[in-house]
This record gives C-alpha cells, sequence and structure tokens, in this order.
C-alpha cells in the first residue's frame, strides 16, 4: 500500500492532542467519583466498574487509539510529508520506526512502541486480548472479521487500571511532542554532517531530554 503525499501541517499532532484530552476527561470523571459501580450497593464487596461506567471505558480507550493513529501519522508526515493510508497501528509503527531509525532517540522510540503495541493488542483485560489491525474495536461492538467486544470485561478493571490509562495518555503527550522536536534536530544535525551518536549525547544533556516529564 503506498503512502499519500501531503503538505505537513502541524495540525495533525494537535488532533491527537484533542482526542487524548477528551480521553483525560472520562478517566477524571471517573476517578473522581465517590462510589464507583456497585460499590454503593454492594459496600461489603470490592469496588467494580458497571456497565454505566463502562460506557465512558469503552469511549476512552477507543479515543486513545484513534489519538495513536494520528500520531503516528503525524510523526510520518513530519519525516517526509506521506503517511500509509490504512488504521494498523502494526503497520504503521513498522513504518514509522524504518524511517526514524536516524531521527530520534531509541529510547524515547522504544517507549512510543510499547504504548502502541498496548492499544494494538487490547491489553486491558483477559477478554479484550485481540490484535486490533484495523483499529475498530471500541469504535464498534464487532469488527468487519466477526470479532466481538465482551462488554463485561468492565468488570474486571480497578482504579489502579484507570490511573494507568491517565499515566499513557500524559505520557503519548510528551512523547509525540519529543518526537516530533527530536525529527527536527536530528535532521539538522545530518545536514551539518554532525554524526547521530555524539547528536544523540548532547541531546541527552538538554533539561527536557533528562526529565522528559515520564509517568
Amino acid at each position: 500500500m503506498s503512502s499519500i503525499p501531503t503538505k505537513y501541517n502541524k495540525a495533525w499532532r494537535f488532533w491527537a492532542l484533542g482526542y487524548l484530552k477528551s480521553a483525560k476527561v472520562n478517566i477524571d470523571f471517573l476517578l473522581n467519583q465517590p462510589n464507583i459501580g456497585r460499590t454503593q450497593y454492594f459496600p461489603d464487596l470490592d469496588p467494580i466498574y458497571s456497565l454505566t461506567d463502562g460506557h465512558f471505558i469503552v469511549a476512552t480507550i477507543w479515543t486513545i487509539k484513534h489519538a495513536l493513529e494520528l500520531i503516528l501519522k503525524a510523526l510520518s508526515i513530519n519525516v517526509d510529508s506521506q503517511y500509509k493510508p490504512c488504521h494498523n497501528l502494526s503497520d504503521l509503527i513498522k513504518e514509522l520506526e524504518t524511517k526514524m531509525s536516524e531521527l530520534c532517540i531509541k529510547e524515547h522510540f522504544t517507549m512510543f512502541s510499547g504504548l502502541t503495541k498496548k492499544y494494538l493488542d487490547c491489553e486491558f483485560s483477559e477478554k479484550t486480548k485481540f490484535q486490533d489491525l484495523q483499529n475498530t474495536l471500541f469504535k464498534y461492538p464487532e469488527t468487519k472479521c466477526g470479532n466481538t467486544l465482551d462488554y463485561s470485561f468492565v468488570h474486571d478493571l480497578k482504579k489502579s487500571d484507570l490511573i494507568n490509562f491517565s499515566y499513557d495518555i500524559h505520557n503519548l503527550e510528551r512523547l509525540a511532542s519529543l518526537l516530533e522536536a527530536q525529527i527536527s534536530s536530528f535532521r539538522s544535525a545530518q545536514n551539518l554532517g554532525i554524526d547521530k551518536s555524539k547528536h544523540e549525547e548532547q541531546l541527552k544533556k538538554l533539561n527536557t531530554v533528562k526529565n522528559p516529564g515520564f509517568k
């Protein structure tokens, strides 16, 4: 599948950040509830998220997955003004890894790749583990190939899981910004004939790189 050429527009990343902020609103809403799920009705049981809470959780997960797709395409466009016209996070991250091999700090890309895999493989519950190659599970109740979302997975989630979603959102925002800046920085170094390893060594001395603020 050939890539689509486009005039690079930073709105691609900002679009993604808008979806991430929307997901954060949902997470904060659930975390701030005095009684989560059935706790108020069954006080002797451990807190679980109800199907009503699940509406927010499902929407939040898909919003993060969509934001990830936008970030992948935004970074690809930033490299060569092109992106692969598909929704497959696996294909998009593989293509981006090839494009950015000489244009980023490896540790940051590895972290970004790990988060992409988490949402590609739907690693949220034993009931949701499925490689969502079309990035449509959670957007729809079922996929074109017949896989359906077991909605009861929301009962498996704990407050710590929602906090981890919040951390993922924060880290994706930071990584999108850092990787975009690194593309420009490493490319400038290449044009000046500066060795990648030496330039990376200098970048790692910067406060924003030494202390990127990941959670």
